[in-house]
């Protein structure tokens, strides 16, 4: 029996002793890759030739500049029939699908578009929230017992309570004993302000990639309904949630288990409306019965979702439960507390410091019990201050037990007492004010050595201010070459609500004028400067894309404005491409000079142009753009690669231009600006610059095959990669991740000059001891970024296939 590791191959063997349903793909991947017959195998362009099952018809195919076209004979293409299989005792139902796909499979196109941050299991999300032994056990009996009820009524759970209560660490455990069990269907964590799963851009393709790998009746149905639509990742959200989710489900006809999606912290998806759009959504699905899942959703019990959620006619297949502060959250924390404050003592009598037997007393941890108002944030962030391996246990809980007793806000006088243990000067409220604003916009989180960039402070001074204040923010290893990159941010979001109330945080509140001004001048002046290598240029972007927003927080002044005239400034709006983000410059009624205006709506218009979807039925084009399109694009070289490659990639634009690196002028776009007066967006259906580029007909001498254009982005990777390697800079997880991009090495025809490029790669410097450090980012590396596939192992691959004198590339063999 041999397996495929797309997903939808399975085919020939024999089964014995089947107990479930047993479904059998036969996939025919129809690509130049495999089952090429090169006419002399002394050729070291030669190709594999013992699988003929993907193979093409006889058609030549020009591999450069350095070999003569290679012909290729055709085969014959499998049919189930043609697999000699043998089933014995199958006890539930066979079916077989013979499928036939072109190109990139279905499975793949989602995989690049999964959040990976927000699966319950990501190793992104560390520190993750996690319940302590032998605590929350009621409340987990209660989920497992729900995850197993068929009745309609219990279809959806909504489990709520206020900030700090501890809902996102029951639902990881929750998920966690679904996925041992085999009944996790899917997961996603929100987290507010984050660019990633802050949003609702990911959530649908993510829990369409995990139904199709955990549900094998939904692997073949979700795959199908992405190389239909390979556009469907970038869609609106109604379409993604029919034809990934709904629709993939009312093609089976049964399942062997209800799969359970875990929602965590839904009211920190940003946009409200957005967020009862979601639950109308799965709503409206469920009470039509085309969605058999049990779905949990976990949230603050907001307005607007308490209006959703407690309407008359949802209740009918929603069940409520509310953590509240009773009996057992107050004895869950205090068994918190004991375990803890045991693990403190032996911890500190390691290194020859003696609490006591009797520390701490019996009434100090039943005053801090009772402080914690059943709120297992206020317990975990007493345990974090006292902890501190700097300073004195006794000393740090002698300090929370002078607390005001009688405050009716004990996580306030917490914060307020961890924060008062250094002073609130400019430098730390500074630094503090660019962690909060990540918190309002996850465009804007940043490393430490990120925060020191943007504020010119001298190295090391993020992590000195926030020294002293590990209990509240998580501040990340320090960054190495080929490390993995991680954000300092605030541990709970409560705090971020604190520092940007004044009324709650006094001096430590960073939602002030001077501050909000500070930064914006920090970024511009940012903005100024140059990009000379791949973090600068990543970094940019990720301030560029949170300008708008910010530009939206103060009124003009005359050293603002001549900032925003910086043609540095001017050329970095143009490294950001995403429509809704361009929407948000200010307008014609904001106060800005009209020369910024024009600009902003210049980029407006640029970014609808290349990535705006048609919103009209029409299926034909007009053609009335066409001359126009060819006098453009015959004397823009740069522009015309980078139009031709949306072909191919129609939601990478940003990583094209990530990988041209230097080589990409921001001006490269203004030719486009020609049409701004003759056309009004969004396009109809056929009219855009890329619908012009794919039909030969119409692009004429400017038509490049998908072939040519494959072959020419798999150039640019390896060039871009070999950049990133001699720079020992971090290959940044961007949507997509850029290591990804080795699937389209899958497209790609044999080439000579490809071979020899990839030939020249060592990858394995990546995981090189004296490149990467701790073993931790080692071990995160390979689980974030070489999964699947592995980077060298997909060069090797292509190698392997398509030349049989393959190259002596090392590895890593990290496991």
């Amino acid at each position: 029996m041999s397996f495929g590791l797309n997903g939808t191959h399975i085919e020939g063997g024999t089964f014995n002793n089947v107990a479930g349903n047993m479904t059998q793909v036969f996939n025919s991947r129809i690509g130049p890759i495999r089952g090429l017959q090169p006419s002399d195998r002394g050729d070291p362009a030669r190709t594999r030739s013992d699988d003929s099952r993907n193979s093409l018809g006889s058609r030549a195919i020009d591999l450069g500049d350095d070999s003569q076209p290679m012909h290729l004979d055709g085969g014959d293409e499998s049919h189930p029939a043609d697999v000699f299989t043998t089933y014995n005792s199958v006890a539930g139902n066979m079916t077989q699908f013979n499928v036939k796909s072109y190109g990139e499979s279905g499975i793949d196109i989602l995989y690049r578009s999964v959040v990976i941050e927000a699966l319950h299991d990501s190793g992104k999300r560390f520190p993750e929230p996690a319940c302590h032994p032998g605590t929350r056990t009621r409340v987990l009996e209660m989920l497992g017992a729900w995850s197993v009820d068929r009745s309609r009524e219990s279809t959806i759970l909504w489990l709520y309570g206020a900030a700090g209560m501890g809902k996102s660490a029951i639902a990881q455990m929750f998920a966690e004993n679904c996925a041992v069990q085999g009944r996790l269907g899917a997961s996603f964590f929100f987290r507010r302000g984050h660019p990633k799963h802050g949003t609702w851009d990911g959530l649908f393709t993510t829990l369409a990639y995990q139904l199709a790998t955990s549900v094998s009746e939904l692997l073949f149905p979700i795959q199908q309904a992405v190389e239909a639509d390979k556009l469907i990742v970038g869609r609106a959200m109604t379409a993604q949630f029919q034809k990934l989710l709904s629709r993939p489900f009312q093609n089976i006809s049964s399942l062997q288990f209800i799969p359970v999606i875990v929602l965590d912290g839904l009211d920190e998806c940003k946009d409200h409306k957005v967020q009862q759009q979601i639950i109308h959504l799965f709503i409206t699905a469920i009470r039509d019965q085309s969605l058999p899942v049990r779905l949990l959703i976990t949230s603050r019990p907001e307005p607007h979702l308490l209006e959703t959620l407690q309407s008359g006619d949802i209740s009918a297949i929603c069940r409520h439960s509310e953590l509240h502060a009773d009996d057992s959250a107050y004895a869950d924390i205090r068994i918190y507390l004991s375990n803890e404050f045991s693990r403190i003592y032996s911890e500190f009598l390691v290194r020859g410091i003696d609490l006591g037997s009797s520390w701490p007393t019996r009434e100090a941890v039943m005053h801090l019990v009772k402080k914690s108002s059943g709120i297992f944030i206020y317990a975990a962030t007493v345990i974090r201050f006292i902890s501190d391996e700097y300073t004195h246990p006794a000393e740090q809980l002698t300090a929370v037990l002078r607390l005001d007793p009688r405050s009716t806000a004990p996580l306030d006088d917490l914060y307020t007492e961890i924060l008062s243990v250094v002073p609130p000067e400019a430098t730390r409220l500074r630094v503090l004010h660019a962690i909060w604003q990540g918190t309002q916009d996850g465009r804007l989180t940043m490393r430490p050595e990120h925060i020191e960039t943007l504020l010119l402070l001298p190295p090391g001074s993020a992590r000195l201010a926030l020294r002293a204040l590990h209990s509240l923010f998580y501040l990340p290893p320090m960054y190495t070459s080929f490390g993995f990159p991680q954000i300092v941010r605030p541990l709970h979001a409560s705090l971020g609500d604190y520092l940007g109330d004044p009324a709650r945080s006094g001096p430590w509140c960073v939602s002030v004028s001077w501050l909000h001004e500070d930064f914006l001048h920090c970024v511009l002046r940012l903005l100024c400067s140059p990009r000379n290598t791949v973090d600068t240029r990543n970094f940019h972007t990720n301030i560029v894309a949170g300008l708008p927003m910010l530009l939206g927080g103060v009124a003009p002044t005359d050293t603002l404005v001549s900032l925003l005239r910086n043609k540095g400034v001017q050329n970095a709006i143009f490294f950001q491409f995403r429509p809704k983000d361009s929407e948000l410059w200010p307008k014609e009624d904001s106060g800005y000079p009209r020369d910024l205006i024009r600009l902003w709506g210049d980029h407006r218009f640029i970014t609808g142009l290349v990535n705006g979807s048609p919103t009209t039925n029409q299926t034909s084009p007009t053609y009335k753009l066409d001359a126009l399109y060819r006098e453009i694009l015959c004397q823009n070289a740069d522009l015309l690669f980078l139009l031709r490659s949306k072909i191919k990639r129609p939601n990478d634009l940003r990583e094209i231009v990530f990988f041209l690196g230097p080589h990409y002028n921001p001006e490269v776009f203004r030719p486009l600006l020609k049409l701004r007066e003759l056309l009004r967006l969004p396009l109809k259906s056929g009219d855009s610059p890329i619908d012009f580029l794919k039909e030969p007909h119409r692009a004429g001498d400017l038509y490049l095959p998908p072939q040519n254009i494959v072959e020419d982005l798999v150039l640019l990777w390896i060039l871009n990669t070999r950049m990133r390697l001699k720079e020992r800079t971090w290959i940044p997880r961007t949507s997509p991740p850029i290591f990804y991009w080795l699937d389209i090495l899958r497209e790609c025809r044999p080439s000579l000059k490809i071979a020899h490029e990839l030939q020249s790669l060592d990858l394995a410097q990546i995981c090189h001891p004296r490149n990467i450090s701790p073993a931790y980012h080692h071990h995160q590396v390979h689980v974030t970024m070489f999964s699947d596939p592995r980077p060298e192992q997909a060069v090797l691959n292509w190698l392997q296939v398509n030349y049989v004198s393959t190259t002596s590339l090392t590895t890593c063999h990290h496991k």
